[in-house]
């Protein structure tokens, strides 16, 4: 990686856009917490979420966000005793921010559409693309409405939202039978779901004769309590928008920092840089290196330059990014000494009371 003439200006920015997204990554996991009733501050969460990312980005054995999530859940039980609600909150953080993920990558793929080479193979992994996000997401929608308003709601908006995917599928040229199969699934979902709810039968089943049945079901209370509150659901939603923006504005400013040839634009990196994202989100070792800048480059090489050939450096960019990002994170290390050292000196202390 080597920074082009007057590039410093813009990987500040690039810092400043990532230190904006980790920031209000732990923010909404804040949110989620006080909805499932977890009165923990907003700035202990966010000194437990950067210490989670000082060791997700800097140890490369790392499981992708996996490893953050698990770090935070630790350190946040060990403040509260209400631990399902933690791992709710948690878990519940996680598909808050697919779901925006889902949204972006969405839009972002029509947005870019007419900057690309129109080739087979980028018609065929968008159809793929379109399937799986909306299998997912449309699973989220219903799985919501089903529990909260009932299977007939669920399946009249499964045939509302299904259908208008459906046409998407054809109108794009898309297969058939694969968009029929990526809006199935939602509705078996959506059917399946109210059996888990709090009181039902197959609840108590799962509870009295299912091993680590007690914590799953107490941990779906914690997700179904969730359905009296929208409007924290609409904030982490927002929230969540935020903090994929911001990402992919941050990888914008780092491929405008480093000497390249052709820079992409920022409807390119809208375009190449939500899947790259996807990757991370994906449990493998090293956090994904190599992985996702081969994501990243993959689908910048759709792009075409002011020449009409196809972009290069899509691996240069996300790999400096990543670089940048793992610098950043060595902010959760003085933040990790004092919580150790503070943890020592109250060990201690009981100790000595003892």
């Amino acid at each position: 990686m080597s920074i082009r003439s007057g590039g410093w200006s813009w990987i500040t920015a690039a810092a400043l856009a990532i230190f904006g997204f980790l920031f209000v990554m732990q923010v909404r996991l804040w949110v989620l917490l006080r909805g499932a009733g977890v009165e923990i501050g907003m700035g202990k969460v966010v000194r437990i979420g950067f210490i989670g990312v000082f060791f997700n980005t800097t140890l490369l054995g790392g499981l992708g966000f996996l490893s953050l999530d698990a770090i935070r859940a630790g350190y946040l039980m060990a403040e509260c005793k209400r631990r399902s609600a933690v791992v709710g909150a948690t878990l519940l953080d996680r598909v808050v921010g697919l779901v925006g993920l889902i949204v972006i990558a969405i839009v972002s793929l029509q947005l870019g559409w007419g900057e690309t080479v129109q080739s087979d193979a980028l018609r065929a992994f968008s159809m793929v693309l379109y399937s799986i996000f909306s299998a997912l997401g449309l699973s989220v929608v219903l799985l919501a409405l089903s529990v909260t308003k009932g299977r007939l709601w669920a399946f009249l908006s499964w045939c509302l939202l299904g259908g208008v995917c459906l046409a998407i599928s054809v109108w794009l040229d898309g297969r058939l039978v694969m968009a029929a199969g990526a809006i199935a699934l939602p509705l078996l979902v959506a059917m399946l779901a109210p059996l888990v709810i709090p009181g039902r039968d197959t609840n108590r089943k799962i509870r009295e004769h299912f091993p680590m049945g007690r914590w799953i079901c107490s941990l779906i209370d914690v997700l179904y309590g969730y359905r009296n509150r929208m409007a924290t659901l609409v904030i982490a939603f927002g929230l969540s928008l935020c903090i994929h923006l911001l990402w992919v504005l941050s990888i914008y400013l780092v491929a405008k920092g480093i000497s390249l040839e052709v820079a992409p634009t920022f409807r390119q990196v809208c375009f190449a840089g939500p899947p790259a994202n996807a990757v991370t989100i994906l449990p493998l070792p090293a956090n994904g290196l190599g992985v996702g800048e081969a994501a990243f480059g993959g689908m910048l090489s759709f792009c075409v330059g002011p020449s009409g050939s196809p972009l290069g450096g899509g691996p240069a960019i996300y790999l400096s990014f990543r670089v940048l990002l793992t610098i950043l994170g060595l902010a959760g290390l003085p933040l990790y000494l004092v919580s150790s050292r503070r943890r020592n000196a109250a060990g201690s202390d009981n100790r000595a009371e003892v």
